[in-house]
């Protein structure tokens, strides 16, 4: 068994190295995180030019995500597209109407949801995607077994 004993000064040092590397690593992931965002942006801008007005379907796990990442719907929103916000279980959704899709867009933020509400489901997603749609989707360490599935 071995001890180590520390004076204060020592402690203030690894104290500021934890707090250096933490700092950094959070750096790196908010970088990775905005050029991930863009990367997707870029995406939804190219595929969308030939749409006026394009149409986005963002699904939350709840409303509060609407404001802590209102940056990235504003930026939507200025580039023209008409977002739509709804929670991820909300039973009033719908991708399609009539046999036409009602969105051009689905931005999925609701890495924890265990179930779509209204007649949204997998399936319906990947016909979204074949018949030309754009899936953003964000996941976390919670991420639901539906979303990984959308992944597959």
């Amino acid at each position: 068994m071995c001890c180590n004993f520390y004076n204060s000064r020592q402690i203030k040092r690894i104290q500021y190295q934890i707090l250096y590397s933490t700092v950094q690593k959070t750096a790196i992931m908010k970088t990775s995180l905005s050029l991930v965002i863009s990367i997707g942006l870029a995406c939804m801008v190219v595929t969308s030019s030939a749409v006026e007005n394009p149409r986005v379907l963002a699904l939350l796990d709840n409303l509060a995500i609407k404001e802590t990442h209102s940056m990235f719907f504003k930026s939507l929103e200025d580039m023209g597209f008409s977002v739509t916000f709804k929670v991820a279980d909300d039973p009033s959704i719908s991708l399609k109407k009539y046999g036409a899709f009602l969105y051009d867009h689905l931005v999925l933020f609701s890495p924890t949801v265990e179930e779509f509400g209204g007649t949204l489901s997998v399936e319906g997603i990947a016909e979204f995607i074949d018949n030309g749609g754009n899936v953003f989707v964000a996941g976390s360490s919670q991420t639901g077994d539906i979303l990984r599935e959308i992944a597959k």
